[in-house]
């Protein structure tokens, strides 16, 4: 495979990165320790590789100044989720619960009411019939700072092909990995459609 051929080339020739450390009688310790292999192949991946799939994250008309995009990274045997999403409504008093649940939904439409929206894109992806937050969909909650959040993790717990027109859902309060089904984590204030990227 020719693209990882090209990542793990340039893994092994990174160098180590140097520490602000000054004054300290081991020289060896004004450098940092190489960032593991695997830690550069996700960055590598995440700024030269195509993603395999996206969404596009749309607030709900009570929050219309919300947008995100979802990237998607088949890895094989993993896949990579970047997300990326703005215009979110966090506090910047101390103290305060910035994180906002996220989770893959099985249902293939954004649509809904205005008393419920999003409500076609169905409970969380959930093939094995698994407590929450065993979900296949259950994600990472976002963290949000000044209005933005941004996060990328590794699951095994789907592929490309089982995802593909489902959703995903950012809600306006934390999970608290423990309710049933999902998590108590409150209304739906975002949400995008799967799409595959065309091949170029």
């Amino acid at each position: 495979m020719l693209f990882m051929e090209t990542i793990l080339e340039e893994v092994s020739s990174a160098k180590p990165l140097r520490s602000k450390a000054s004054g300290s009688p081991d020289a060896s310790s004004s450098y940092c320790p190489p960032i593991p292999a695997n830690c550069q192949f996700f960055t590598t991946t995440l700024r030269y590789a195509n993603p395999s799939a996206f969404a596009n994250l749309q607030g709900c008309p009570l929050h219309p100044e919300i947008r995100g995009l979802v990237l998607f990274y088949d890895l094989g045997d993993a896949i990579l989720v970047q997300a990326s999403v703005e215009g979110l409504s966090c506090s910047s008093a101390v103290c305060q619960n910035h994180f906002f649940a996220f989770h893959l939904h099985s249902g293939s439409s954004c649509a809904g009411t205005e008393r419920e929206p999003f409500s076609l894109a169905g409970g969380h992806y959930n093939p094995e019939d698994c407590p929450h937050p065993s979900h296949a969909g259950d994600f990472p909650p976002l963290l949000c700072s000044h209005g933005i959040a941004w996060s990328a993790f590794l699951t095994d717990r789907f592929q490309i092909q089982d995802i593909i027109n489902r959703t995903v859902i950012l809600h306006e309060d934390s999970d608290d990995f423990t309710s049933q089904p999902a998590g108590n984590a409150g209304a739906r204030i975002a949400c995008g459609v799967i799409y595959q990227v065309e091949e170029p």
